[in-house]
């Protein structure tokens, strides 16, 4: 929504829901770009049980919000239960842009194994740790990440990419 991205978690089912947002700091308002097709569709009931379905609407296998930032996309792909993110970077993009801020957390580090570890009114919440690569004349070199959190106003809940060595004048893939 608004090139945010909106999380419900819940621990059980008789606890309340708790919203985590991410947004994209300085990021425009990005172009949603439709993956392929899934075969699943998405009903829409109204009303009660007996209520007749909406038309099925279209599931995608991912989707991609283009030029989030300056030569940087996000593609989204739904796996289980979890959601993928893949930050698509063109040659010579700056991954110093990618700036997220997450709205709903109480603190955020970094876990000794890499993983972006939230404190929340529900209890702990991890992100996995972050891995990075290029694929170059069809080999894939792996490039070193980390989550980098920006401590800049203490209100804000903000990460982002420290990465190590790479060929900016090649694609690279940020996974966090």
């Amino acid at each position: 929504r608004e090139g945010e991205l909106v999380y419900a978690l819940s621990s059980g089912s008789d606890r309340p829901v708790l919203a985590l947002r991410e947004r994209f700091v300085g990021a425009a308002q990005p172009k949603l770009r439709p993956g392929a097709a899934a075969r699943a569709k998405i009903s829409r009931f109204s009303g009660h049980y007996r209520a007749e379905a909406a038309a099925p609407l279209q599931a995608f296998q991912n989707v991609e919000l283009n030029r989030l930032y300056p030569g940087i996309s996000l593609q989204l792909a739904a796996r289980g239960r979890s959601l993928e993110k893949l930050f698509l970077l063109a040659p010579n993009a700056d991954p110093e842009q990618i700036s997220v801020t997450i709205d709903g957390a109480e603190a955020l580090s970094v876990a000794a194994d890499g993983q972006l570890a939230l404190g929340t009114a529900m209890g702990p919440v991890a992100f996995t740790a972050p891995i990075a690569w290029q694929t170059i004349d069809g080999e894939r070199r792996d490039v070193a990440v980390a989550y980098r959190i920006d401590r800049s106003d203490p209100k804000q809940h903000r990460y982002g990419f420290a990465l190590g060595d790479y060929d900016r004048s090649q694609p690279l893939t940020i996974d966090p």
